[in-house]
């Protein structure tokens, strides 16, 4: 079974290693911007692929996209993570924090 792409914008991984701390917390502008440009990856994404985003407030703008240009990514929300286990998770960047707040949340 094919797994399906998750792209996450996660623009604070660069912080998280420039800190070298192991228990990192980016700074509220950082955790604002991932949370405003969450829908980036969905201009490289793969047809058929997802984009993680806070919430669902975005599925306007992404149908209309959809609509109006012919792109195949859907919105994925944080509570969608669970009833969709096969995924191939695509970060902007990893990073050791990253890697270890995804696996608690999924």
């Amino acid at each position: 079974m094919t797994k399906k792409a998750l792209y996450i914008f996660n623009p604070e991984h660069d912080l998280a290693l420039a800190s070298g701390e192991t228990n990192y917390m980016a700074p509220a502008s950082a955790r604002r911007m991932a949370s405003e440009l969450a829908l980036l990856p969905m201009w490289y994404a793969e047809e058929g692929s997802g984009v993680l985003a806070s919430s669902a407030y975005n599925l306007g703008y992404v149908k209309k996209i959809q609509e109006l240009l012919g792109l195949s990514v859907d919105l994925m929300t944080e509570p969608e993570l669970a009833i969709e286990p096969n995924l191939d998770i695509r970060p902007w960047g990893w990073d050791r924090h990253g890697g270890r707040a995804r696996s608690f949340e999924l």
